[in-house]
């Protein structure tokens, strides 16, 4: 029963999770005081890197968003949505999500460091299973911070690339201005409702989609053919 296997199974890494910290005693060593990574490994001998908020394969971004209030209000007023068919984020806020983050910095840089994050994370599985080279120019749509993007333009030194994402976000873009990359890159600020940079061979979209209903996802979609 797959659908009921999908509730156990993050349950399970949950309840494995707060069993770890638990059984090392972490809110003990930690006490009034505040303690570096390499304090609490060293106490209770564990390997540092798997605690380490620069570790590639942390998660600490994603588990900071998920707990962070734009995340778990509207979660908790799922009953609402389900009933009424609205977001839940739009009717809790007053704006849609995406408009929220604009004035709202802090949340957005929660959101932001989530989704370079998980960026990261996938990289390699992107890297082995696409070849990237056939492509000369590639427009990341809704890029964020453009981790993907560096990942890609970092392993085929060949491709050139363009971030498109809100002025408010490619902001952020720092690690598109690595020596090593800003030459070939350019970071673009927009809407892709209304276009998307043209002439590009090769156009991206990585957890973009979903965020909207079909209208919108065909809007965005329609603008990237259109360019």
């Amino acid at each position: 029963m797959p659908g009921l296997m999908e509730l156990i199974w993050p349950s399970a890494f949950v309840i494995q999770s707060i069993h770890v910290v638990a059984r090392l005693g972490l809110a003990d060593i930690l006490g009034p005081e505040p303690r570096t990574i390499d304090e609490l490994a060293n106490a209770t001998r564990v390997h540092a890197p798997t605690l380490r908020t620069d570790h590639p394969e942390s998660v600490r971004a994603w588990a900071l968003m998920l707990g962070a209030h734009f995340v778990w209000r509207p979660l908790g007023d799922l009953y609402e949505s389900v009933r009424t068919g609205t977001p839940g984020f739009s009717r809790l806020y007053g704006e849609r999500f995406f408009e929220w983050l604009k004035t709202h910095p802090e949340d957005g840089a929660v959101f932001n460091d989530a989704m370079t994050s998980g960026s990261v994370r996938r990289l390699p599985a992107v890297l082995a299973a696409y070849d990237f080279s056939c492509f000369e120019r590639i427009v990341d749509v809704g890029g964020g911070h453009g981790a993907l993007l560096a990942g890609i333009l970092s392993a085929i030194p060949k491709v050139r690339g363009v971030l498109y994402d809100l002025p408010n976000v490619v902001a952020g873009a720092e690690v598109l201005r690595a020596p090593e990359i800003a030459p070939r890159c350019e970071i673009v600020g927009g809407d892709f409702f209304k276009s998307v940079p043209a002439d590009g061979d090769g156009y991206i979209l990585s957890r973009v989609i979903h965020d909207w209903d079909d209208d919108a996802a065909l809007k965005i979609l329609h603008n990237c053919r259109e360019a």
